[in-house]
């Protein structure tokens, strides 16, 4: 699905952003060797591939919630003036992930990178989950993403709306993207 595809201000948006994502990603990676994607800038810091394995894991647990809340959301006739309504849960969560916010936040174990060492797979992976995500949200043009809820993968307390979800992982991996963009200035200039 491409951004201009969806009639939804709210969900083309998202669509831009998962473009920029994709571009954003090669322009940060191409260029750098398996070693660079594996070396951390600092002790106990993430290197590149670790942020893209720690997206890879995120996206894993939320997508198929989404597709199962996607599945189930009403159809409605006025879908491209339907505003996007944060609830009180995804407000807190997106300004907490928002990039600006500047806010540390650990990764629940659940999220942590697993050990590899497959650059390619990897971002692969990461490429294929951002296609199924805007696959999603093409399906979920002219619904109402507002109503529909679902549990969120770290606990079935924390409750999201369908819009609230998907802003939740567009947000969270334009977070990372800053953090991939700060790992690879310093990895080049350590290696200077």
């Amino acid at each position: 699905m491409r951004e201009k595809d969806a009639a939804n201000s709210f969900l083309r948006g998202l669509l831009q952003d998962i473009k920029e994502l994709k571009n954003d990603i090669e322009d940060q990676t191409s260029d750098l060797s398996d070693a660079e994607m594996q070396r951390q800038p600092a002790p106990q810091s993430w290197s590149i591939l670790s942020c893209i394995g720690h997206l890879n894991r995120t996206g894993s647990e939320y997508l198929p919630r989404l597709s199962q809340a996607a599945s189930i959301s009403p159809k409605i006739d006025n879908g491209d003036s339907l505003p996007y309504r944060p609830s009180w849960t995804g407000r807190v969560f997106l300004s907490n992930l928002s990039p600006s916010s500047g806010r540390r936040l650990p990764a629940p174990r659940k999220f942590r990178p697993l050990s590899t060492i497959d650059c390619l797979a990897t971002k692969s992976e990461f490429n294929a989950q951002l296609n199924q995500l805007a696959d999603l949200i093409g399906q979920v043009d002219g619904k109402n993403f507002n109503v529909v809820r679902f549990s969120s993968p770290l606990s079935p307390l924390i409750r999201f709306t369908l819009a609230d979800g998907m802003a939740v992982v567009v947000t969270h991996a334009r977070r990372h993207m800053i953090q991939i963009t700060k790992t690879r200035e310093i990895i080049l200039k350590l290696e200077a």
